[in-house]
Order: structure tokens, then sequence, then C-alpha cells
């Protein structure tokens, strides 16, 4: 009688995985809280400049996102290659711009009718600023004109589409291929490599024009996710038990640890320090580093241990609504508050307090969300669900 021996790594790496991917409730928590934090970030650095640098930290959040989105992204790639041993670029792109964009040029098409129509905003300026962000080039108006864009917060879009672009073309045409993990093996080395340089650039690189770029563009945020839906998808025998009581301790202290380096940490700013040498400093500190990690971590716990004490955290209900909501929230939240504050209470604040105020701004955005959940989104996400593969009952 024949032993069975364990399937080679490059038999695991060509075989469907094991567990088929499913919806996870608290990574849709893990939005809400995020979307949140974001907003307080926001808020506090519009309203108070004390409050802009103690909260950098919330920076980390945006990472977080990042980190979400490789995960999320990599891992329905991989179920799709799984179920049909290949991946639609048409579906995925379509897919992709039916969840981003209908949202997006609501968003655009009122930022341009306000700045047509009315003295609220620069209408040239605000024009460039609309197409740049419909092209997802965004971030070439900020290289251009730092100091007087109106929808910054958009550059987070056009660096996830991005890499909505480029990463799912290069895992089909290279890393994804029956017969060929090696070629997987391959593009995964890499990734560990590029993601550990952008570490040490982000730590000891100075500012030079390469650790910009770094810090700008936050690949090594996204790749840590896609690393992460790799080997929690196509290596699923990495559940041992040994593993899994280091993944019950290593979990929690990477969830408190991207707590503390985003809401506590300290980023000093050194007296004359200016806004962007402050940014550089702080975005290439240790405690940004190790908040990304920790960030990575967090997803890891929640998404492979489903049933623990953060997972049902994050899983609350509130939460998981708001993290269906957090598209909308991050859209609308900095156009609203921006317009109100520069045309109103900049001119009021002794009659309103500040924590007040943005409490008032946040339900605006909450109410604008919702309208643009249901009357936009959703009809969008019902037109997405023919080019699934993994069906998340339009929630996503």
């Amino acid at each position: 009688m024949k032993t069975q021996t364990a399937p080679s790594l490059r038999e695991r790496l060509d075989s469907p995985s094991a567990n088929p991917f499913r919806h996870v409730p608290p990574l849709d928590g893990i939005r809400g809280v995020g979307i949140l934090l974001v907003m307080l970030g926001h808020f506090s650095a519009g309203l108070s400049d004390h409050l802009k640098t103690r909260l950098f930290g919330i920076s980390l959040t945006i990472d977080l996102f990042f980190v979400l989105s490789g995960f999320l992204i990599t891992s329905l790639l991989l179920e799709e290659w799984s179920r049909k041993g290949t991946i639609s670029m048409r579906n995925f792109y379509v897919r992709r711009g039916l969840r981003l964009l209908p949202a997006l040029f609501l968003l655009l098409g009122v930022t341009v009718l306000i700045a047509l129509f009315t003295d609220l905003l620069p209408a040239k300026l605000t024009i460039i600023e609309a197409i740049a962000a419909a092209l997802y080039v965004y971030p070439v108006v900020i290289i251009l004109r730092p100091s007087e864009v109106f929808l910054l917060h958009l550059w987070t879009l056009s660096i996830e589409e991005w890499f909505y672009f480029c990463w799912p073309a290069l895992l089909a045409v290279v890393g994804l291929r029956k017969g060929t993990a090696r070629r997987l093996q391959l593009v995964v080395g890499s990734l560990i490599v590029f993601v550990v340089l952008c570490g040490a650039l982000r730590v000891a690189g100075g500012n030079g024009p390469i650790t910009r770029l770094v810090i700008t563009f936050r690949p090594d945020s996204l790749f840590y996710g896609a690393l992460l839906a790799i080997f929690v998808r196509k290596l699923p025998d990495w559940r041992t038990p040994l593993f899994d009581r280091i993944a019950a301790v290593v979990g929690p202290l990477g969830i408190v640890g991207f707590l503390y380096f985003d809401l506590f940490a300290v980023y000093p700013r050194r007296p004359g320090l200016t806004e962007e040498s402050f940014h550089d400093e702080a975005f290439g500190s240790w405690n940004y580093q190790l908040g990304i990690i920790c960030a990575t971590l967090l997803i890891f716990h929640v998404s492979a241990r489903q049933h623990s004490r953060w997972s049902r955290f994050f899983s609350w209900r509130p939460w998981v609504e708001i993290g269906f909501l957090s598209y909308g929230l991050y859209l609308w939240h900095q156009p609203i508050f921006l317009l109100v504050n520069d045309h109103w209470y900049r001119f009021h604040r002794d009659s309103m307090p500040w924590g007040v105020f943005a409490v008032l701004i946040g339900l605006v955005s909450f109410v604008v969300a919702l309208a643009s959940r249901y009357l936009v989104e959703k009809p969008a996400l019902k037109m997405k669900t023919r080019f699934e593969v993994v069906h998340f009952e339009n929630k996503r």
C-alpha cells in the first residue's frame, strides 16, 4: 500500500483553494470603524492646528484601507482562479467600474455644478480636479497645485485604481497559470523583497525622490494585503495547531498595536518644522511602519479567526452598516466639511464649539452617503453581480 505524501508547494499553488472565499462581516466592520477614524482625522486637522499634529497617526487608517483592498482584491482573483482556472480581466474591470464610478461621478458632477453656478469654488481649477479624479490621475493635480485643491482626498482612489489596473494583470499573466507555480513563487518572492525595501526606504531613505514616491503612493501597504491573501488562500495548511495558537496571540497584539499607533502614539514635531517636512518625518518613523504591519495583522486575525472576541467586536451590526456606507462617506464628508467650514463656520467659531460643528457635519455626511448608497450605488451593485464569481448580497 502506497503512503500518501504531502503535496508539494508547487502542487498546492497549482490546485484550487481548499476553503472557498466567503463574505467576512468583520472586514466590513473594520471599514466602518476606519471611516469614522478618517473623518475624525480630517475634521480635527481642519479645525485645530494642535490636533492636526497630535492625531497625525490617524493617517495610518488610509494604509489600513490599502491593506484591506490588497487583501480583498487578491482573494477574489484567487477565488476566480480556483473556480474557473482563469481570470476574466474584462469582468474584473467591469466590477470595479460599477462599484466605484457611479458614486464618484455623482460627487464630481455636483462639485462642478457648484463651481459653475456659485462663487463657492474656483470654476477652472475645480473642473481640472474633476477631470483628473475621473481619469484617476489626481496626484498630478496635487503636484502642480498643492495648496489650492478642493478634492484632495480623492488621491487615494487614484492610487487604488492604479493597483487595480496593474496587479490583476500581473497576477493573471505571470503568476497564475496551470503548471507554472514557480512563476507565482517568483511573484510572491518579489513582493516580499519589494515591501521590505519600501519599509527600509520609509525609515532610512531620507527625503530622496524614491522615498517620497513610496510615502505618496503607499505600494507596500497594498502589497502587504496581497501577500496576506496569497498566504491565506493558497497555503491553507498553515493552520496547524501550533500556528493557530501563535495567531491567537499575535492577532490581538496587532489590533492593539494598530489602535496605539493610529490614535495614541506621538509623532513629534520639532519647532520650526514645515508641514511638509513634518509629514515626511512622521511617515518615515518606526511608529508608522510598525502601524502598517499591525494593520496587516489586524486583517489577518479577523479573516482567519472569525469567531474571536475581536472579530465579534468588528461584526457588531452598527460597525458593519457604517462599513457599507464607507465609500459614500469617504467621498462626501471632506467636500461638505470644506464648503461649510470655509464659507460659514470660520466666521461663527465663537458661537459653536468645533466638536459640535464636526458632529453636525458628520451627520450631514451620513445623510448624503445614505442617499448615494440607495439611489446610486445599490442599483449599480445589482448590475455588478452579473460579473462576479463570489456574490456578497450586493453589500460590498
